[in-house]
């Protein structure tokens, strides 16, 4: 006690200039603390978060098998929970990134130019190539097997029409880099069949219409920049999106390649979800707003799609609603899907196809 006295009566004595450099630094000595603890927060949170989605995404993959009474595959999806098999992604001058090469047999086999393809049997008498995200890429499937497009493949070869297949799509992709990425790099594999399986990855990802997944920008809130930001801008989206659509149909009509353009599932358009499924869009829709807000988007290009089919020469699928007879769980979030998710747009796609693969059959 007489030694604290003495330090507090030492202090009182020093200048008052050094009394205040002395409040100073242990003002900010406190607020250094603070600003520590606050960061070391926002940290945790943000691992916590970041831990929480993973895990929810995880229990939905594994209730598609569980609710179905089937084991859970025991390598989990193919690519990995949120794709991290597939990263880092290899950067590319026209269309910012593409799929690494990878080669796990049975599970990813991509090669050097970020294609995956399938080869039937027989003979195939015609080529398909398929364009498109990380939907297109066959995100979420156990195996390549059960990808949809193997099972495109396999059930069309059941009816006499061995086709082969090329899935050239990489996540996060938005229609204008599948464009860039169809021309000329598509068309080497010299299609017969051009499969757009997408429209989601417009509506959602990217800060607006025309920006990429991933880049920043400033927000219209002021609120801090992230990966998920989102304008709402639902019909520059929606515009964007079917207009890229148009003009790569026309260009492939002109090189005399039958365009088909599939609209992806979605987990809003799923007639009936499970409770699984209703957290699960909670969680990944969360910045997009009111759900009805795109809905009603979704329903735009639904709609413009199957006017530009009834106009132009082109052939639309829509495959946005393909689980509506599926009352258990399917989707892993908003985009993403497992097995029995897969086999069903495979069976989609197979009834779809058939009437343009008449025309070009060799």
């Amino acid at each position: 006690m007489v030694r604290t006295r003495a330090l507090i009566a030492r202090f009182r004595a020093l200048p008052a200039s050094k009394r205040l450099a002395i409040y100073a630094a242990a003002a900010l000595f406190c607020l250094a603390g603070l600003y520590v603890t606050y960061k070391a927060a926002r940290l945790g949170l943000r691992l916590l978060t970041t831990w929480q989605g993973m895990r929810l995404n995880q229990q939905a993959w594994e209730a598609g098998y569980l609710e179905r009474g089937e084991p859970i595959p025991k390598d989990g999806p193919r690519d990995g929970y949120w794709g991290l098999r597939l990263s880092p992604h290899t950067t590319h001058p026209k269309y910012g990134w593409v799929l690494p090469p990878k080669n796990y047999p049975g599970q990813l086999e991509i090669d050097p130019s970020g294609m995956q393809h399938v080869q039937p049997k027989a003979p195939p008498r015609a080529r398909i190539l398929i364009l498109g995200a990380s939907t297109a890429f066959g995100g979420y499937a156990s195996t390549i097997e059960k990808t949809y497009f193997a099972r495109t493949a396999w059930l069309l070869e059941a009816e006499g029409l061995p086709v082969a297949v090329t899935v050239f799509a990489t996540g996060a992709w938005k229609s204008e880099q599948e464009v860039l990425a169809l021309f000329p790099e598509g068309l080497s594999t010299k299609p017969d069949i051009v499969l757009f399986l997408n429209g989601l990855n417009d509506l959602t990802n990217g800060a607006n219409a025309v920006t990429r997944y991933g880049v920043q920008v400033p927000t219209k809130d002021g609120s801090r920049w992230h990966a998920m930001y989102h304008e709402r801008d639902f019909e520059a989206r929606v515009r964007v999106y079917t207009e890229n659509m148009r003009s790569a149909a026309a260009k492939l009509r002109a090189a005399g390649i039958v365009p088909v353009i599939a609209l992806q599932p979605a987990l809003f358009e799923k007639k009936t979800r499970s409770t699984l499924e209703d957290k699960v869009l909670l969680q990944t829709a969360a910045a997009l707003g009111p759900e009805q807000e795109y809905r009603s988007a979704y329903a735009k290009a639904r709609q413009v799609l199957a006017d530009m089919a009834n106009q132009d020469d082109l052939i639309f699928l829509d495959c946005s609603r393909v689980f509506d007879g599926e009352t258990k769980t399917v989707f892993t979030d908003v985009w993403h899907f497992s097995d029995v998710g897969h086999e069903l747009l495979g069976r989609a796609l197979k009834t779809g196809l058939i009437a343009p693969l008449k025309r070009v059959v060799r």
